[in-house]
């Protein structure tokens, strides 16, 4: 169920940050960051 919810969250913090510039960029990478899945926070760590 975890994996899941991973794999759905990559793609939508992709969007996210490439749509907004400001507020919600951050509060995404804090997100993924508690979840693991992005260390570094950065656009590519998400990508990649």
């Amino acid at each position: 169920m975890q994996d899941r919810l991973r794999r759905r969250d990559a793609p939508c913090a992709c969007l996210k940050w490439q749509c907004s510039g400001g507020a919600i960029d951050v509060v995404v990478w804090r997100y993924i960051n508690g979840h693991g899945l992005v260390v570094n926070g950065t656009a590519p760590g998400i990508l990649t």
